[in-house]
């Protein structure tokens, strides 16, 4: 659950027996919806995060018999939701797992095909995610990957943690953008 400044706040209900992402406000409850329907399986939803601009960070969820098969993130804003892409062919089963938003709509995710190791997930513009290990230079990662993104704050810096393949040690990187040119 989220509340942000003007006291609206998300989560999520369960109206028909299936999660869906909620936005309680000014005494009214506002069903936010799912990406899908009953053709693709995405019938579930959540609602994880609001901005003060009243953006809502989505997760949409395919259950199969209890069993939770794919995840896709959105945005809600001004009564829809809009489908942020994975960096990779969206199959449907790579989960993508929102954990944060900023002021401007950026997000932040963890999400990775099967059988690989997750990777730490960006989306600047709120359409696609950029995997962060792509947008980083290798010599000021030198070696780490980044596995899973932690946070966002309003200057785009963002925390996400790391791993050393060879130890499988692990540490806490702060990447911040570099200035507009």
């Amino acid at each position: 659950m989220s509340i942000n400044d003007s006291g609206q706040v998300v989560g999520y209900s369960y109206p028909n027996g299936s999660s869906r992402a909620t936005l309680w406000q000014q005494g009214q409850v506002i069903d936010l919806g799912h990406l899908g329907g009953t053709a693709t399986g995405y019938t579930d939803s959540e609602a994880i995060e609001i901005n003060n601009r009243g953006q809502v960070l989505v997760q949409s969820v395919r259950v199969v018999n209890g069993v939770v098969l794919g995840r896709r993130t959105a945005v809600w804003e001004q009564g829809g939701l809009r489908h942020i892409k994975p960096p990779w062919p969206d199959t449907g089963f790579s989960p993508v797992l929102p954990v944060d938003m900023n002021e401007s709509g950026q997000v932040v995710a963890t999400g990775g095909l099967s059988g690989e190791w997750p990777k730490a997930l960006v989306s600047l513009d709120g359409r696609s995610f950029i995997d962060l290990n792509t947008v980083v230079a290798a010599s000021n990662l030198k070696g780490w990957q980044l596995f899973e993104a932690l946070k966002i704050n309003n200057a785009g810096q963002i925390l996400a943690l790391a791993r050393w393949a060879p130890t499988n040690e692990r540490a806490t990187f702060l990447l911040t953008p570099l200035p507009k040119r």
